[in-house]
């Protein structure tokens, strides 16, 4: 929770009061956008058990607990050509996640019925697996440096993923699609896939490691808690891209290749030019007169 503190604080939830749509949508768009392969078990049943679960199990049990959200859904990842995100799902924490953070801990500490014990900056270094199933994990009290045994019948690996560590991300890159010379951290180097390792040597099946979800809107943050540390830009409801030189912004949203879709989208711009602020208007205005 010490990372999460500093997230915007929001979830995709299909078929919210504020998104009345059916999850059947949101499913669609996954499968179409997230290029998932119909044929592929795990995935697929993940992702449909999330989007018809995501509003009584995450979205409702929120509430709940007393979390709030803005009116306004955000629409993100719509793709460039609308080949993304159908409709507005993604739901922004009224206080963002330093909010959300401290509900999940009142919520912890009425759960306690005696049993619970937080062990902070302890970090896991070794899985117990003993006589053909899980016993526990070693740790390492960061503190002092003594070593912990944790028994436990039961072992829930909530590790986050693999882009904290650039060495990770790189080594996992999709092949067929091409890498940055540079990054920034977005997560927390944390996040660096070593209980991943772990798991794997004791018979865990990892795939898809590569389909990660890394943003290229990322800028250095003023204030960076760790070298490399990044911010995403998260616009209010939906983004508009232009690249560095602005009056190349028709060339963004409409190709040459779409043909008349430029002639449908020019006067759309047009008349929205009087609403967009004077120096991005003329640039615009510049580009597109005949």
């Amino acid at each position: 929770m010490g990372v999460r503190r500093h997230g915007p604080g929001r979830h995709a939830a299909a078929g919210t009061h504020e998104d009345s749509r059916h999850a059947e949508a949101a499913l669609r768009d996954w499968i179409r956008f997230g290029e998932l392969d119909p044929g592929d078990t795990y995935p697929m049943q993940w992702a449909r058990h999330y989007v018809e679960h995501s509003r009584a199990r995450v979205h409702d049990w929120l509430l709940g607990e007393g979390v709030r959200f803005m009116p306004a859904v955000n629409w993100v990842e719509r793709g460039l050509y609308g080949d993304g995100n159908s409709l507005p799902r993604y739901h922004i924490v009224w206080g963002t996640s330093r909010e959300l953070t401290r509900r999940m801990i009142a919520a912890m500490r009425v759960a306690d019925c005696g049993r619970l014990t937080l062990l902070h900056r302890h970090r896991v270094t070794q899985l117990d697996y003993r006589a053909g199933k899980m016993a526990g994990a070693m740790a390492i009290d960061e503190d002092s440096g003594a070593e912990v045994r944790i028994d436990a019948p039961v072992v829930v690996l909530a590790m986050g993923g693999i882009n904290g560590s650039h060495d990770q991300v790189r080594a996992n890159w999709p092949k067929d699609r091409p890498m940055p010379a540079t990054m920034l951290n977005g997560a927390h180097p944390f996040a660096d896939g070593k209980l991943h390792h772990l798991a794997a040597g004791l018979g865990a099946c990892i795939t898809h490691a590569g389909e990660m979800w890394n943003y290229a809107a990322g800028f250095p943050h003023p204030y960076p808690h760790f070298e490399g540390h990044g911010l995403s830009a998260i616009p209010c409801k939906s983004a508009l891209w232009l690249d560095h030189r602005g009056p190349h912004l028709i060339e963004a949203l409409v190709p040459e290749s779409l043909g008349g879709a430029k002639r449908r989208v020019l006067p759309w711009m047009l008349r929205a030019l009087p609403s967009l602020p004077p120096a991005l208007a003329r640039a615009i205005k510049r580009k597109i007169s005949p």
